[in-house]
């Protein structure tokens, strides 16, 4: 609902973009968050802003770095 105020683009679409970019991120599956967000809102006019949003989502994703977990040692790889 952040981009929503954005020139040419409503509150809808808004809130497709901000749904495939989770799913994409959480899943790691872009193509399946493009067709599960299209699906769910039953609109296809919004199809490209949700694949750009989830494109971008899944490519960010991929480029951060990985951290190790809480609980191991810092100077520990697997």
């Amino acid at each position: 609902m952040l981009v929503a105020p954005l020139p040419g683009l409503g509150l809808i679409p808004a809130l497709a973009a901000g749904m495939a970019a989770a799913t994409a991120s959480a899943m790691r599956l872009p193509v399946s968050s493009v067709v599960l967000v299209t699906l769910l809102l039953g609109s296809a006019a919004m199809t490209p802003v949700v694949i750009l949003a989830a494109v971008v989502a899944f490519v960010v994703t991929e480029l951060l770095p990985v951290h190790p977990p809480a609980g191991s040692p810092a100077g520990a790889h697997p």
